[in-house]
């Protein structure tokens, strides 16, 4: 026969067993410390000052050398006349200790909170005494803590309707807090949404959770939509029409620039052709290719390619900018892809740009991939004193430059010296491209 209950240990009472009061009153001893169990406090060692019928959780790691020493998580009541048996044991300083088992809760009075002990810790469940009402901190099948006060570990998690809606509402105190959506992996975040430091809806991510690139942000004042970075569409010229190669982006790096054809356009001698293109993120550029459609008459002469930044609106023509990239020459004398290609590649930031092609031969031609693209037609001024109208353009499909000997023999300038250009005069509302640069895919 067993001399001790499974559960609470309580002293069994043995047949023909002399002083069954003792075995009586020490199991009703343990019970009156057990029963509704709460504590004065969670300590390491004694308190100064004790008094009869003190109970305390002793601390995961109780002091060395003290009266707690080896009973860690214990329940330790003062004053008690528990003989050492079950699972309890008394010592010399008037304490007695008994062994907790998983699932025993315990109110701690200080502390206003009930702890459950999971068989290692004492875990606090609840900080309040009407816990259906108001916890600080509250875990499913984890571990809360001060900075993730609800801690859920589960495949899902449901946040159903009552018969209506359902909204989740996350509310920060001021514009320069954060109330976001965050996505991780490995506890580290690649993805975020939501009012991130403003007003403004942020869609951002991250390659390793600390540097964050904005997809998109939505102004709060306007609905206005941007996209920081661009979006790749894949709506840039394709790389079977005649500027095509593997492993790059052929074209305009722009959302909607759309390409519509392409065609045969002759380079006049010693003139130079600008097309204006818009960047609508900053992108890498490693070179780019002409598709050259007839060869010049004489062997010495070359054809230079290259980028300038745009500059502002002159009367009824455009001035062009710094230069940017002097992409060199090639021979004039041969048909095909002339490919000119950067050994070091140059990042363009967001903005308006020109390509430039020009050739000092005679009878060469280019193929050219006409666009349309957002942004290249806006309403500006045209005109000047009492002729200035308003016509929707912008940056004209092309433009040129009369008289650049030099600068198609021996190198563009670091700024460009003729301004403004001259416009084309042109009917349809595109862009055209006769250097189509070579970007690194995004």
């Amino acid at each position: 026969m067993a001399d001790q209950s499974p559960h609470l240990s309580l002293p069994l009472i043995a047949p023909a067993q002399a002083q069954k009061h003792v075995s009586y009153n020490e199991a009703i001893t343990r019970l009156d410390a057990i029963v509704q169990l709460s504590a004065q406090n969670i300590a390491p060692a004694p308190p100064e000052e004790v008094q009869g019928g003190l109970r305390l959780i002793i601390a995961t790691n109780p002091d060395a050398g003290g009266a707690f020493e080896n009973h860690p998580n214990h329940i330790a009541i003062y004053g008690s006349s528990q003989s050492p048996s079950g699972n309890s044991t008394e010592n010399s300083s008037g304490w007695s200790f008994i062994a907790p088992q998983i699932g025993w809760r315990c109110y701690v009075e200080d502390l206003a909170q009930l702890y459950i002990f999971n068989g290692e810790i004492w875990d606090a469940a609840t900080g309040n005494t009407e816990p259906q009402e108001s916890a600080p901190r509250f875990g499913i099948n984890a571990a809360a803590d001060d900075f993730n006060r609800l801690n859920v570990r589960a495949a899902a998690s449901l946040l159903d309707h009552e018969g209506g809606g359902h909204q989740l509402k996350l509310n920060k105190a001021s514009a320069a807090d954060t109330a976001s959506l965050l996505f991780q992996s490995s506890y580290n975040g690649h993805a975020e949404m939501g009012l991130t430091g403003t007003h403004d809806f942020h869609i951002k991510t991250s390659p390793d959770g600390t540097n964050f690139h904005d997809s998109l942000i939505i102004d709060a004042l306007n609905g206005a939509v941007d996209f920081p970075n661009g979006l790749e569409t894949g709506r840039i010229l394709p790389s079977v029409d005649d500027s095509g190669g593997a492993g790059f982006h052929y074209g305009v790096p722009n959302i909607l620039a759309t390409y519509l054809s392409r065609g045969s356009l002759s380079l006049v001698q010693n003139r130079l052709l600008f097309a204006a293109f818009y960047v609508d993120r900053p992108t890498e550029i490693h070179g780019g290719t002409l598709a050259q459609f007839s060869a010049g008459s004489d062997a010495d002469k070359i054809i230079r390619t290259g980028i300038f930044k745009l500059g502002q609106p002159n009367g009824n023509s455009w001035d062009i900018g710094e230069r940017v990239i002097d992409f060199g020459s090639v021979p004039a004398d041969q048909t095909g892809h002339r490919s000119f290609d950067l050994q070091t590649p140059v990042t363009l930031e967001k903005g308006w740009y020109a390509s430039a092609v020009g050739t000092n031969a005679s009878g060469v031609s280019c193929r050219y991939a006409r666009i349309s693209q957002p942004g290249q037609f806006q309403i500006i001024p045209h005109g000047s004193g009492t002729e200035t109208d308003i016509r929707y353009a912008g940056p004209s499909g092309y433009m040129y430059s009369i008289g650049a000997v030099a600068e198609i023999k021996n190198g563009f300038s670091a700024q460009w010296p003729l301004n403004p250009v001259i416009d084309v005069p042109i009917t349809t509302a595109y862009g055209y491209l006769f250097f189509i640069p070579k970007w690194k895919p995004w």
